[in-house]
């Protein structure tokens, strides 16, 4: 069997093997967008990511659910099985079963089945048990196993964790506990059974076990073993496995089924990560990689065949009832067991090439242009193939054949395969070899141009270890969510780079393969608990009650205590609370976190030599690094202005002058935090030479009266310039928080959001010490101040901080795992989401975790709930739309009044504006075209003056403000973005004075005879402006912009219903045009043309008092020829009853009548101020000029 992309989780029943594929695809059916695969001892059943359910396998044991596919075509969370039976858990609670009845027919305590409330449904061989809501127990089955628990109903009413720490059903499988019962009342952690025993792991550590001996009730016989450190129990059927913390394996049960490893004690004494069974064996992966088996050889305890295998690399195994499948690092799966079961011994197949592609299936957009797996670039440089080298050779030469080293990569594995399927004959024969005549191969001769070293890349990094590359760490199965804004499709960032599983929907992330997460997540949510209200927190927290950390200093150390035990537990070699001079953050236990979690990139953050502990370059002295399993390659730099001369040292600017004082104390705050030093200026160049640097350095003073020092690291010392980046970091944004708000509609009704900031985030990343002297300052005196930490002003802060704390991110995400979490980073601004019922353990988990890792927080900062602000941008969470605070809603409110008063404006002021109402209109889509002739406007007149307002420029600002001023500062974000209907279709002619637009609906049938349509012929009288520039197809991109706008006038929606608490949604039509330039306009909602710019105003203002969004889709003219006929007045096979008539002239626009009345004036001035280059005309054209103020529009009217 050969699996030939990547298989990111392998299931399997008593009898095959099933594989999940990383595009949601499940290997031999071919199915699209499975989340989870569940089986039982003859059947399959999996979920889809819309909620249904498809079963296969043995019909009569759950394998066809054809007689309840009604029930099971949405709504679906979770499914269980028992050996011949399935149920499933749906969003609203109810449970839906199918399989063999006779697992099902006795369901006296549940009569009928629930029908909502439940959370976890758990089952045994023939029987089930449900946990509700409030935490009670509902049993159904066969009542001898565990289907009647009429007899400890009174304890199973509430407050419920696990429905096995009291037992019900046949005595001889260990439905009687009584004899074990005073061990049982409390400090159960974990249970876990054979056939027909049962053990239970406890707090302290210890074991406790009953019912059949010959199963492994009977645990005498190890008992001393068994009094504390066991940290995990497994079972197959009769024997049990438990693992202590010191990473030794205790046994017991049925010798023959793996009861006794005395045969592989020595290999089991220490170093065991993970354990896995059979019906009859056990197999246990080591840390080393090696994997060791033991118990009935039919079942795959016996793998001396392929033990040469099974030495190293093994990174995972999976098993069904007779086998096991452990995967190698390089991809390669070796199985053993009974051959029926597909344990077929020294069988190897491929089912991962990690270093030979990419996995998942290829995607393409709308237009038909490729998306992935496959990445834009390599991360490699590479010269360009056009052109001829200096020998006259196309620089296409060398494709002409392999490259080397693919050739001999594909030879190795080849060879590999073969050997390991070769039967070898030893021979006592002695082969000798002899050799030929060499003959040279006539080749030519060519030059390869060296790259300079700051160009070249290398798959090394500084300390020799390979990069990780493009698509390491864990993903998610499938392409990331992706959304559409401004006209193209751009891949979801949550902040934490491009091995982020917090880019994917929570059910389509990859988890943690080891049980770290889970063992961290559940031991710091006890600390929490024990010591905490965690839900108080979190509220105080929303509400912005605290000013100090509320985690008590002890708290944090038993939270950091707890972490490195398991971190020491998992093999985390070295593993401490260690905190590196000069840093806050406990990094060494956050690389080890990382590491074992998965994380690519988890080196920097200690064990490298230019790790966050010991010092990153600032790229001067050394590159800086390229990482592509994080960040996109960067292809755009700032341009700096060339300044002449060497770099040298500089004064201090006049604000910093001033505030001396304050400065000298901020300085010595940042000693005692071990981020600057104060040293001699001689001793300092006497250390660092040429390379000591006195920037010039500035202070902004901060609405707390202190202020923020700024390094200028560009002008005199010239070091910004001097560094190139090679990293793209991005950053969250208004597209990123409709997404969640779009995924959120999915999950649950109910979603809480809290938001965070790291103090003095910039200022973590400590710098290589060999480049201290490039950020040195001075006060006064012989002394200067060095800067051991990166600092504003200088270019790699950013980046380094972008970096680490993209780590930090991934690490709470680790935990998460795939809940409903979302978790946004935009430079040192947390933003965290969720839902459910974990909702609040997972925001406050997140929070601590980070605490006890050192992260410093800025507590005065925190708020959040339903409703709250981040990044300047309004989250309204409950009613899922996204727009600006009221506060900012207000200041442009009054400006745009201000503003019309006075009939005239500063420009340089004006541009300032202009730029606060992008933002917003970022988020505001349908008011963002009212921006196009304000921006033309104020391109073309001179900054430095005062002009009289235009009137065109007067309307649209006062449509702005009656919009904001009657509240429309949200709006929604929609549905799932890509699931549009065609609605319409529209095309328009002009061919001398014959014009002409038509349009016709498409929605309901394809059958023009049964659509409403229109057709009508524009005149001087109705439309005059269309002859205003003179032949009328000058303005033909208009008319077809035009007849898109006739279609959402004369086809009107029926509105949908309307909930008093719940505003308008977004209804988002679907339209088509053959003029492609349309398309982008209507996607970007912008343009600067007049008078496209008008058309696109009165369709925006339209679509805004609907409700509504415009999809509007190119189409080629000859799949439109119905549209066509319509503008060549040819009514054939159209309906004349079904007719509308759209007049022009008398159709009440919202905007377009004014807009176009006064359009032609105002950009007759931008023509104007666009040609008059000179500065006599320009001054006679501008008016007085004016200087500027001393402080900035930003310091002195801020937009709060």
């Amino acid at each position: 069997m050969w699996l030939s992309s990547y298989a990111a989780d392998i299931f399997s029943h008593s009898e095959a093997f099933a594989a999940t594929k990383a595009d949601g695809s499940v290997v031999t059916w071919g199915w699209w967008g499975v989340v989870q695969v569940y089986v039982n001892d003859k059947g399959f059943a999996a979920i889809k990511a819309d909620g249904s359910v498809v079963t296969w396998g043995n019909a009569g044991d759950g394998g066809d659910s054809s007689a309840l596919a009604p029930l099971l075509t949405d709504g679906a969370v979770q499914v269980c099985g028992n050996d011949v039976a399935f149920e499933a858990i749906k969003a609203d609670g109810s449970v839906v079963t199918w399989g063999n009845a006779d697992n099902r027919e006795n369901s006296s305590v549940v009569s009928p089945l629930p029908t909502d409330g439940v959370v976890q449904v758990c089952g045994n061989a023939k029987a089930f048990a449900a946990i509700k809501a409030d935490g009670s127990v509902v049993t159904w089955g066969n009542a001898g196993d565990g289907g009647d628990s009429s007899a400890v109903a009174p304890l199973l009413t509430e407050g419920v964790v696990q429905p096995s720490r009291r037992t019900w059903g046949n005595a001889d499988y260990g439905g009687d506990s009584s004899v074990v019962a005073p061990l049982l009342t409390d400090g159960v952690a974990q249970v876990c059974a054979t056939y027909q025993a049962f053990a239970a792991i406890k707090a302290d550590g210890s074991v406790v076990t009953w019912s059949n001996s010959g199963h492994g009730g009977d645990s005498s016989a190890v008992a001393p073993l068994l009094t504390e450190g066991v940290v995990q129990v497994f079972g197959n059927a009769q024997a049990f496995a438990a693992m202590k913390a010191d990473g030794s394996v205790v046994t017991w049960g049925n010798a023959v089924c793996g009861g006794d490893s005395s045969a592989v004690a020595p290999l089991l004494t220490d170093g065991v990560a993970q354990f896995f069974a059979t019906a009859a064996a056990f197999a246990a992966i080591n840390a080393n990689g090696s994997v060791v088996t033991w118990g009935d050889a039919d079942h795959g305890g016996d793998s001396s065949a392929v033990a040469p295998l099974l030495t190293e690399g093994v990174v995972q195994v999976f098993r069904n009832a007779a086998a096991f499948a452990a995967i190698k690092a390089d991809g390669c799966a070796v199985t053993r067991g009974n051959a029926n079961n597909g344990g077929v011994p020294q069988r190897l197949w491929k089912i991962l090439l990690f270093f030979l592609g990419h996995a998942g299936w290829p995607s393409f957009n709308k237009q038909g242009f490729y998306l992935g797996p496959l990445p834009r670039h390599c991360g490699h440089s590479h010269n360009a193939l056009i052109g001829r080298d200096l020998a006259g050779n196309f620089h296409t030469a060398p494709t002409a054949a392999y490259p080397p080293p693919m050739c001999s990569a594909l030879a190795d594995l080849f060879m590999q395969d073969f050997l390991l399927h070769t039967v070898v004959v030893r021979s006592a024969v002695t082969l000798t070899p002899t050799g030929g005549e060499q003959v040279q191969e006539s080749v030519g001769k060519k030059q390869v141009p060296l790259k300079s070293a700051e160009e070249a890349e290398s798959d090394l990094d500084e300390d020799g270890f390979t990069k990780p590359r493009f698509g390491s760490g864990l993903w998610g199965q499938g392409p990331p969510l992706s959304y559409v804004e401004s006209g193209k499709l751009k891949h979801f960032s949550d902040g934490c780079g491009l091995c982020s599983p917090g880019r994917w929907e929570p059910e389509r992330r990859q988890v943690v393969g080891s049980t770290l997460a889970d063992e961290v997540r559940t031991g710091l949510l006890k600390v929490l608990h024990e010591k905490l209200n965690v839900k108080k927190v979190l509220y105080q927290l929303a509400c912005n009650q605290f000013t100090a950390s509320p985690f008590e200093e002890a708290l944090l150390l038993e939270g950091i205590a707890t972490l490195v035990s398991l971190l020491e537990k998992h093999g985390a070699a070295g593993a401490s609370a260690e905190v590196p001079p000069g840093q806050p953050v406990r990094l060494p236990a956050l690389e080890n976190f990382l590491q074992l979690c998965g994380d690519p990139d988890f080196r920097v953050f200690h064990s490298s030599s230019r790790s966050f502990s010991k010092g990153v370059t600032l790229g001067i002295l050394g590159k800086l690094p390229r990482v592509p399993a994080v960040f996109d390659k960067k292809e755009h730099w700032r341009k700096y202005p060339e300044e002449g001369g060497e770099p040298g040292d500089g004064d201090n600017y006049v604000s910093a002058r001033d505030n001396l004082d304050s400065i000298k104390e901020q300085f010595e705050e940042e000693r005692a935090l071990g981020a600057m030093r104060e040293v001699l200026e001689v001793d300092a160049r006497r250390e660092y030479g040429s390379n000591l640097l006195i920037a010039p350095i500035g202070a902004i003073e901060k609405a707390d009266a202190s202020f923020r020092v700024i390094h200028d690291g560009t002008h005199k010392v010239q070091v910004n310039p001097r560094i190139r980046a090679r990293d793209q970091h991005k950053c969250p944004g208004t597209g990123e928080l409709k997404t969640v708000m779009r995924s959120s509609m999915k999950a649950c009704k109910s979603v809480f959001g809290l938001t965070g900031d790291v103090k003095r985030a910039h200022r973590l990343p400590r710098v290589w010490q060999a480049e201290w002297g490039l950020q040195a300052c001075k006060l006064s005196g012989d002394t200067v101040w060095l800067n051991e930490v990166g600092t504003f002003g200088m270019g790699p802060a950013a980046y380094h901080w972008a970096r680490e704390s993209g780590g930090m991110g991934r690490a709470c995400l680790y935990l998460m795992q795939n809940r409903w979490f979302y978790q946004l980073l935009y430079a040192d601004d947390f933003n965290w989401i969720s839902s459910g019922a974990f909702a609040v353990d997972d925001i406050v988990l997140a929070i601590f975790f980070l605490c006890i890792l050192g992260v410093p927080m800025s507590w005065k900062k925190f708020h959040g709930g339903l409703q709250y602000e981040w990044v300047g941008y309004w989250s309204d969470l409950r009613h899922r739309r996204l727009g600006i605070s009221e506060g900012r809603a207000d200041w442009l409110v009054r400006w745009m009044s201000k503003a019309l008063v006075a009939g005239s404006v500063c420009i340089e002021e004006f541009k300032s504006v202009l730029g606060r109402m992008g933002f917003a209109m970022r988020a505001l889509e349908t008011f963002r075209p009212f921006l196009g002739p304000l921006y033309a406007w104020s391109s073309a007149v001179p900054v430095r003056t005062f002009l009289p307002l235009p009137v065109m420029i007067r309307l649209i600002l006062l449509y702005l403000k009656d919009r904001l001023k009657e509240g429309s500062r949200t709006a929604p974000c929609g549905c799932s973005q890509g699931l549009t209907k065609e609605h319409f279709r529209a095309d328009a002619k002009a061919e001398g004075e014959d014009v002409r637009i038509g349009g016709w609906e498409c929605l309901d049938s394809d059958d023009v005879g049964t659509a409403r349509w229109f057709s009508e012929v524009i005149t001087r009288e109705n439309a005059p402006w269309v002859f205003e520039a003179g032949e009328p197809f000058r303005t033909i991109a208009t008319l077809e912009l035009l007849a898109t706008l006739c279609c959402l006038v004369a086809f009107l929606r029926v509105p949908g219903p309307v909930n008093a608490e719940e505003p308008r949604a977004l209804l988002t039509l679907g339209g088509s045009t053959d003029n492609l330039g349309n398309k982008f306009v209507v996607a970007k909602l912008q343009t600067t043309k007049y008078p496209l710019v008008c058309v696109l105003m009165e369709i925006a203002a339209m679509l805004h008092q609907a409700g509504e969004g415009l999809d509007l889709q190119w189409v080629p003219r000859l799949q439109n020829i119905e549209a066509d006929q319509l503008t060549n007045g040819d009514f054939r096979g159209f309906d004349p009853a079904l007719r509308v008539r759209v007049n022009i002239a008398t159709q009440p626009w919202v905007v377009l009548n004014s807009m176009l009345k006064q359009g032609r004036a105002l950009y007759s001035v931008i023509r104007e101020g666009r040609i008059e280059s000179s500065k006599r005309k320009l001054e006679k054209f501008a008016g007085p000029f004016v200087r500027s103020q001393k402080k900035s529009f930003r310091e002195r009217d801020p937009w709060q």
